[in-house]
């Protein structure tokens, strides 16, 4: 389900409209704030793992237990190992489903998995302010799930009206295009050049400006 909000005016005047939005872009060149267009990411579970300096403990009295389901770990890299331990628990026997049904191997599939996951880290920025944590946090996380994802994807730059952006090329394709003839900005196949443009008109998009990257796909 495509749950884009509708594009700017498309006139010469939706540029005044794009220029409120500037001074508040994330470290994908989208303002902050955007309803992004792609799948939200959910993993559900009835336990809750968390760092001691959660909000959620602080109504908890000194000396007192966690609530029940909630488990406190040391700290980042703690939570990261258990993050990576779970989705990989989690995704393995889908991953294995899958095998025996899609014409693509295990690398291709934890491939587009790993992207997924990589598009997930940039979104922290909206809670942490901070466009550099989520790839950090990333890095790391793909160096704990290497035994896995063998086609980690990999960061791509761009310039967005003056600011350093990031994107991502996918460790590996899912194929889409052999069937609609569109490459997917994270596409593997698709060459850097062609991906800062798609990139930057996406960021436009978001912004309120034209043209559409989903047309862009399909030139």
């Amino acid at each position: 389900v495509d749950d884009r909000p509708p594009a700017g005016p498309a006139h010469p005047g939706h540029r005044d409209h794009l220029d409120e939005h500037l001074d508040h872009l994330d470290g994908q060149g989208h303002p902050v704030g955007y309803a992004h267009w792609f799948d939200v990411t959910a993993f559900c579970s009835d336990r809750l793992v968390v760092l001691p300096d959660d909000p959620l403990l602080s109504a908890v009295p000194a000396g007192q237990p966690a609530p029940a389901g909630v488990e406190v770990v040391p700290d980042q890299d703690a939570l990261l190992r258990r993050l990576a331990d779970a989705l990989v628990g989690h995704l393995e026997p889908v991953v294995r489903a899958m095998r025996g049904t899609a014409r693509l191997g295990p690398p291709a599939l934890w491939g587009m998995v790993a992207t997924q996951c990589a598009e997930t880290f940039l979104l922290t920025e909206v809670a942490t302010g901070d466009p550099q944590a989520g790839r950090a946090a990333a890095d790391r996380f793909f160096a704990l799930v290497g035994h896995v994802v063998r086609q980690r994807p990999r960061w791509v730059e761009f310039r967005f009206h003056g600011r350093t952006c990031t994107g991502i090329r996918g460790g590996a394709c899912c194929l889409a295009h052999r069937l609609s003839g569109a490459y997917c900005a994270t596409c593997p196949f698709m060459p850097d050049d062609d991906r800062r443009q798609r990139l930057r008109a996406e960021a436009e998009y978001a912004c309120g400006g034209r043209p559409d990257p989903g047309e862009l796909a399909a030139s």
